[in-house]
């Protein structure tokens, strides 16, 4: 497990973005084998559970942080594992697979597994609502988030483009915390990612059920 106290940004950030872009695809069946992604719903890319389960995007995280779900692809290995294991949250949460947004042991799409990618999905299904921008001087994202959320950052030379995702765990004593693969790490205040990332770094903050 990792010692949340000593984290540095390093242990934060999520780097190798090219490995999803040369093992990831959008709208087709990847050519890694074949078969198993399910296409069935390719004309219901807007379509998810009209009901988002909070409790059970919190519940997927904090179990699965520390080790990995053998029924997806596993990018642990690159340190690039963020934005795959918010995918699999939020799928357990009541989020509907489709042929954009999808993945099993084998494969995945780029807006399962790539941050930016994910961004843009969930905005773009209109079932997601942008919540508010959090700057780096805000002590914790609270009054912006709840439980299940997801917070993503992005650097302020390159203001969209996502670096990482994150899931809201835990919110206590007006203190937001997060858990998130690369590295795997659970319930880290706000307050401790924000003060590991480079000045005016940009927050992101998503509602991940618009109906609610």
């Amino acid at each position: 497990m990792i010692n949340n106290t000593n984290l540095s940004i390093e242990d934060i950030d999520a780097h190798d973005f090219d490995y999803y872009v040369n093992n990831s695809i959008v709208g087709e069946v990847s050519k890694q084998p074949s078969g198993k992604i399910d296409i069935s719903n390719q004309n219901k890319i807007n379509a998810k559970s009209p009901f988002v389960n909070r409790s059970a995007i919190v519940d997927y995280a904090t179990r699965y942080v520390y080790m990995h779900n053998k029924e997806y692809v596993d990018y642990s290995g690159t340190d690039a594992d963020c934005t795959n294991f918010a995918s699999q949250a939020l799928y357990a949460g009541g989020w509907q697979k489709n042929y954009q947004w999808t993945a099993n042991d084998v494969s995945s799409t780029a807006s399962w597994s790539v941050a930016d990618q994910l961004f843009d999905y969930l905005l773009g299904t209109g079932d997601a609502t942008y919540a508010n921008t959090v700057p780096t001087s805000s002590w914790s994202p609270y009054k912006f988030m709840r439980l299940g959320d997801l917070l993503f950052y992005t650097y302020p030379n390159d203001k969209y483009t996502m670096q990482h995702t994150m899931i809201i765990t835990k919110i206590w004593d007006n203190e937001a915390y997060l858990t998130y693969h690369s590295n795997d790490s659970l319930n880290v205040p706000f307050s401790v990612v924000s003060s590991r990332v480079k000045d005016n770094t940009y927050f992101f903050a998503i509602d991940v059920d618009a109906y609610d």
